[in-house]
């Protein structure tokens, strides 16, 4: 909206007054958040323009990707992209968030029990959101992702890997990235998510910080998403979150964004956890739809 003074508020906040010493990168990079968050919505295009990219989301920043395959599973109606990127020159696994219509996809959102995460050297007391779990491993989504990626990885050799998603896509990225961490044993590993739901307890938040994953976890606002399954119930983000911010400038009517870096330990109180702490205190579903000027989901107001 007002470009010179979001930038210069990106530089003051974002790299100076709320960095964190305990952030192996402590920055934030905007062209980059945008970039994924474009590949985010292109995981909700259907998945036949998404093969051949040709979906409305497949150009322009977007252009330089090369499709291996979309996993498309129609009874749990869920959906993630595998490909390679020769602008990040990085293998991406994009994950599609929620589908208002869907209604498995909302109940298992909603169940608030835990499972442990059975992956090898994953400490035993770590535990994940069931509906989660079961998303992910009963779907078609973990065998076939896993083995896409694989593919990937023995036609370009070692690369470095980036998973992404938005929403309920969120919480699935983060689970597809720790198992290919303690699975796989793949070591250069990103993490990118937008809106993502709480998805494991402290000791699961604890075990990927302290793993090789380079996470950016971003919110915005009072979106209602992150503020779920609520913390009281044994459940712990994981770091580091990014906070995309609405300021008002002085007494003007003038608003500008501002991205503000947040503690290593995923629960800082100085970000959305400032006015998101209590429960029901943040119900927005516009800014869930929105990140750094991105439409997200299946909207009328976007492409796909």
């Amino acid at each position: 909206m007002y470009p010179v003074l979001t930038a210069i508020a990106r530089l003051l906040l974002g790299t100076s007054l709320f960095s964190s010493l305990f952030l192996s990168r402590p920055w934030f990079d905007a062209s980059e958040g945008v970039t994924l968050a474009e590949y985010a919505a292109a995981a909700y295009c259907p998945p036949e323009t998404i093969s051949n990219w040709t979906c409305p989301r497949c150009a322009g920043l977007t252009a330089n990707f090369e499709p291996h395959a979309v996993v498309y599973d129609e009874t749990w109606n869920l959906q993630g992209y595998v490909g390679y990127s020769s602008e990040f020159q990085k293998l991406m696994v994009v994950f599609r968030g929620t589908i208002g219509s869907s209604l498995e996809n909302w109940i298992h959102n909603l169940m608030a029990t835990r499972t442990q995460a059975n992956l090898p050297g994953m400490p035993d007391n770590a535990k994940v959101h069931d509906g989660f779990y079961r998303s992910w491993t009963r779907s078609l989504l973990q065998k076939q992702v896993t083995e896409a990626v694989q593919d990937v990885l023995k036609e370009r050799g070692v690369v470095p890997v980036l998973v992404v998603g938005h929403s309920l896509g969120g919480a699935l990225a983060t689970l597809c990235a720790a198992e290919l961490i303690y699975t796989y044993n793949l070591t250069d590993m990103q993490l990118y998510t937008f809106g993502s739901p709480r998805v494991g307890n402290a000791a699961f938040a604890e075990a990927l910080r302290n793993s090789t994953l380079d996470h950016t976890r971003m919110t915005h606002d009072r979106d209602v998403v992150p503020t779920v399954p609520f913390e009281h119930l044994g459940f712990h983000h994981t770091a580091r979150e990014v906070w995309q911010r609405t300021v008002r400038v002085g007494r003007s009517p003038m608003t500008l964004s501002v991205e503000v870096i947040c503690d290593g330990y995923g629960e800082d109180p100085n970000c959305q956890n400032s006015i998101c702490g209590y429960p029901g205190s943040c119900a927005s579903v516009a800014d869930h739809l929105e990140y750094l000027g991105v439409s997200l989901g299946s909207t009328s107001t976007s492409p796909c």
